[in-house]
């Protein structure tokens, strides 16, 4: 079986695909992404990728995508949510031919996308393959398809419908949900990078992490990696800063119980820290949960409120804005048992739910009986594409 994954110019959305497309190589099915930007990165772990969008960098297709339809986009609320999202991750108008010319030229038995690409659906339909939508945070992702069918102008400019077959992958554990489940549960088996190991993470510490994701860094986490470099020095507690490339905006002096590391695996990282304070991405959110840590989420947008109060009512941490954080936040989120107590259950919780090699058979089910539908069909001739918006 040929899988054509789909993935967004986002290594926060590329890298969660890559526990199930290693699931899927190692059955002996054959595994290509499409993906740009900074997504490239899953070559990193040992996968093909075609970059279908050469040259264009992730700050130049953050602003494509939001020039594309800003008013539609901006009318698609995530469920559960009170305002609206403009998701990073929608329609790209020139980006649509080059994702048809890899799947037309690779021919993919079955398609695995980010629920929000919209690509992936479009390529799904024009193909009449079938799609599974990967969930990467704590948000089911049934309504979605809908809702980028009724905003994307493509479906009909090409008279493409929803492709017949869609499946749903929910990676959320099932005591923290924002809503009903959907989709088949499957455990997010974290996935950072790989690396040599350091020294000091064995080494014995009350030790806070700080990571703010791999987006650039704004005003709303330069404010809270401010706050966390004022306060470092009142915290009985060593914290370590996780910034990635935005490490280089630290100052050099460091109070004595703060350390920068840049880039580094956060599910490795994890295990020996006894809280993490982060902007409640999905993919730091879910690795935070898999790790068993008490965290401190600082939201920094739609999405992450959601994540914030999710790890909020399960019990799991604490939420509040930069100028809320100071040290009794800081000491409650290290010195409550049950913070800790109810993350070590939602992480055995995790553990018992199926692996990303369970759900393989079923992928190729899937792939299966959408091939012999097609077989015992007449499909029209194809037809000239068209790609507006």
């Amino acid at each position: 079986m040929r899988v054509l994954f789909i993935s967004n110019p986002r290594i926060g959305s590329a890298f969660p695909l890559v526990p199930l497309a290693w699931a899927m190589r190692s059955a002996g099915h054959d595994v290509l992404f499409g993906a740009a930007g900074d997504g490239l990165a899953v070559e990193l772990a040992g996968l093909d990728v075609i970059d279908v969008l050469p040259g264009a960098g992730d700050r130049r297709i953050r602003e494509a995508q939001r020039l594309a339809d800003p008013e539609s986009f901006a009318s698609l609320t995530l469920p559960g949510a009170e305002r609206p999202a403009a998701p990073a991750d929608g329609f790209v108008p020139w980006a649509l031919p080059e994702f048809l010319a890899v799947a037309h030229a690779w021919r993919p038995d079955l398609i695995v996308s980010d629920p929000a690409q919209t690509e992936g659906l479009l390529v799904a339909a024009a193909l009449d393959v079938p799609i599974v939508l990967h969930g990467r945070g704590l948000l089911r992702t049934a309504g979605i398809p809908r809702a980028i069918r009724r905003l994307c102008r493509a479906f009909d400019d090409n008279g493409w419908d929803l492709p017949e077959h869609i499946r749903h992958i929910d990676v959320a554990p099932a005591s923290i949900l924002l809503s009903e489940p959907d989709g088949w549960p499957m455990r997010p088996v974290p996935y950072n990078g790989g690396g040599v190991l350091a020294d000091w993470p064995r080494e014995p510490s009350r030790r806070i992490l700080l990571t703010l994701g791999t987006a650039p860094m704004g005003a709303h986490g330069s404010a809270t990696v401010k706050r966390i470099l004022t306060l470092a020095g009142r915290v009985d507690a060593e914290f370590v800063l996780a910034l990635g490339d935005q490490a280089a905006a630290i100052p050099d002096a460091l109070p004595r119980n703060v350390r920068s590391v840049g880039w580094v695996a956060l599910s490795t990282i994890l295990r020996s820290c006894a809280a993490v304070v982060h902007h409640g991405g999905a993919g730091t959110t879910l690795c935070a949960l898999d790790a068993g840590v008490p965290q401190l989420v600082v939201p920094d947008g739609t999405e992450a409120v959601l994540h914030a109060d999710a790890v909020v009512n399960r019990g799991c941490g604490l939420r509040c804005r930069p100028d809320e954080l100071d040290e009794d936040v800081l000491t409650s989120l290290t010195g409550a048992a049950k913070f800790r107590a109810n993350a070590a259950e939602v992480r055995a919780e995790l553990a018992a739910m199926p692996a990303p090699a369970d759900l393989v058979p079923r992928l190729a089910e899937l792939a299966g009986t959408a091939a012999a539908a097609r077989s015992a069909s007449v499909a029209p001739p194809p037809q000239p594409v068209a790609f507006g918006a």
